[in-house]
């Protein structure tokens, strides 16, 4: 048996947005952000559930600029899913929108290896 499953759980949600991250530098995929925001909520409840059994306070703030960039990215696909299936969409909406999006996928892409720096920093820093 393991001997701390949630360390180990950690370091695992780590090494998951990493690999989201890579791979969302490679294809684009919006997948690989909603999994990568997905992680990150998971280790954000690991670390408040850590904090309450051991009572001490866990930085999980470090992970927040990618959580919050990544968001923005991923919000804007998603209203422009949901415009889209209006029966006469609003294109200018759209295309600006499109163009927002563009400009924040270029800005993400440029702090990926920035952003694995600072998730390999913190994966050396947090212990449960």
């Amino acid at each position: 048996m393991k001997k701390n499953l949630l360390n180990d759980y950690v370091h695992e949600r780590l090494r998951s947005v990493e690999q989201n991250l890579s791979a969302y530098q490679k294809d684009k995929e919006p997948e690989c952000l909603h999994l990568l925001r997905v992680d990150i909520k998971k280790l954000k409840a690991i670390f408040s559930f850590a904090g309450g059994v051991y009572k001490e306070k866990y930085a999980n703030d470090k992970l927040r600029p990618l959580f919050y960039n990544a968001g923005k990215i991923r919000e804007i696909e998603i209203n422009i899913n949901l415009l889209l299936q209006y029966p006469k969409p609003p294109e200018l909406l759209i295309d600006w929108l499109t163009k927002e999006k563009d400009s924040l996928i270029q800005q993400f892409i440029k702090n990926i290896s920035r952003y694995i720096r600072l998730i390999s920093r913190f994966s050396g820093e947090i212990s449960l």
